[in-house]
């Protein structure tokens, strides 16, 4: 994605996955869709994600801006 991903921003952000090496890690990405591990005492922001069934759909992925609070996902079923 080349940090144009939606997700990547606004800096660091943890993953939902955590470190197996270290229980007090996690994983995070920045917004050259770097990943590493950081102790989880370090606060980063953290975004919800939705997985879309196969027959919902975004409506206005080409869109510039998409994601954004002026421009909104929308999404339809098929």
């Amino acid at each position: 994605c080349g940090g144009k991903a939606w997700l990547l921003k606004y800096g660091y952000e943890w993953t939902n996955s955590p470190y197996s090496g270290n229980s007090n890690y996690v994983f995070y990405v920045y917004t050259n869709a770097y990943l590493n591990d950081i102790s989880a005492i370090y606060g980063h922001g953290v975004r919800p994600v939705l997985y879309l069934k196969s027959n919902v759909y975004v409506t206005n992925k080409d869109d510039t801006n998409v994601g954004s609070k002026t421009n909104p996902y929308k999404i339809a079923i098929k």
